[in-house]
């Protein structure tokens, strides 16, 4: 089968099991599948279905295909069983896990496989053939190159088009929105020492790594300021191997950033959908902060915000310190970038509107069977 166009990257493989109609992929709806876009894509397989293959899929670097998903079929382990001389299913498939909830988890290298994390170490070539379309390629005065990058352990594994995204592929640490004057290996020593690829280096017999949840950063919060290239580094995927200070440091302000980004993002979902009256209504009262406020202004505070409180489409009043409370992120949302948020949000109202529209059919099929039978008994 003709491989699909442009699916180098993570979102297009994943955009491709998200079209409407019937080139959508089948098990979108059925929770107990294993196999759904989030960790499709991240096993390096895009949507081809094919007449007699509805849920056929195709690996973007090797192009093997497979069909006939089952639900406890995970994308990585099939892709790494079926073709384990893919470059991709080598350097990521054999450290990853598929989980419920269109999930993904990094379970880090077996304890018995130091030898082949020896040759792995050794295979720079095999690193080197994923930089194919390296967005930094040819650029004047540029330091952070496809063979430095291999070198220090990094695949190329880009989010979207012309996305510098570099993994690990001992630790799974990754790194994006490289500058000019970085060092592959100076930024990936002070993030991941106890990485295993430096391990190896210093003829260290590594234990089995840490099975940590993997957390994503989104690379759409705002940059920080600052000359030091520290500060332009966004990991994508956090193992226990990571100095937990220092990546706090590194990524306190853009996981605050993406946060609001999130919360903007559903509040004008929320809001298209809304009509004016009922957005006005949901507007919260300004509070007052308790240190600018005597005792008799407390009182008097409190008794405003009890006379303003806006009543709901229940009669209920809302309550000021719920607000915080009412865009509470789960951990699968906070691991989302903006888009995936929005994402999912209409993809959550697509579903309720077509389980409506279901429900309207099946009551207008009855009633209209009721009205044949109606009219058949009165032409007897």
């Amino acid at each position: 089968m003709k491989q699909s166009p442009n699916v180098d990257t993570f979102q297009q493989r994943k955009d491709t099991f998200l079209r409407r109609g019937r080139f959508r992929w089948p098990y979108i709806k059925y929770t107990s599948y294993l196999a759904q876009p989030n960790t499709l894509a991240s096993a390096g397989f895009s949507f081809s279905p094919a007449k007699d293959a509805p849920d056929n899929v195709q690996c973007f670097h090797c192009g093997f295909e497979l069909t006939g998903w089952e639900p406890s079929d995970d994308p990585f382990a099939e892709h790494y069983a079926h073709q384990p001389s893919c470059t991709y299913a080598q350097l990521h498939c054999q450290t990853r896990r598929a989980q419920e909830g269109d999930k993904v988890d990094w379970v880090g290298w077996p304890a018995n496989s130091t030898e082949t994390l020896r040759e792995l170490r050794q295979s720079i070539d095999m690193r080197l053939n994923t930089f194919a379309s390296w967005p930094h390629r040819g650029r004047k005065e540029w330091n952070v190159t496809a063979e430095k990058l291999s070198e220090a352990g990094f695949y190329y594994t880009p989010e979207w088009p012309g996305d510098d995204t570099a993994t690990c592929a001992f630790c799974g640490y990754a790194l994006a929105e490289w500058e000019a004057e970085d060092e592959p290996n100076v930024e990936h020593a002070r993030r991941a020492p106890d990485c295993l690829f430096f391990k190896l280096e210093l003829d260290e017999v590594p234990s089995v790594q840490p099975s940590p949840q993997p957390r994503r950063v989104s690379v759409h919060a705002s940059r920080p300021s600052g000359n030091d290239s520290d500060s332009s580094k966004r990991p994508r995927l956090s193992t226990n191997a990571h100095d937990p200070v220092q990546e706090e440091e590194a990524c306190h302000s853009e996981a605050e950033a993406e946060k609001v980004s999130k919360v903007e993002a559903e509040q004008e979902v929320v809001e298209e959908e809304a009509p004016a009256e009922l957005l006005v209504a949901e507007e919260h009262p300004p509070l007052v902060s308790p240190t600018e406020m005597n005792v008799d202004d407390e009182v008097n505070a409190a008794s405003q915000i009890d006379t303003q409180g806006t009543t709901q489409v229940d009669g209920s009043v809302d309550e000021p310190e719920d607000v915080g409370e009412a865009w509470e992120l789960t951990e699968e949302e906070e691991r989302m970038t903006v888009e995936e948020f929005i994402r999912a949000c209409c993809d959550h109202k697509i579903a309720s509107l077509e389980a409506s529209a279901a429900q309207m059919v099946s009551e207008f099929m009855q009633r209209a069977e009721s009205t044949r039978e109606r009219i058949q008994d009165m032409t007897w």
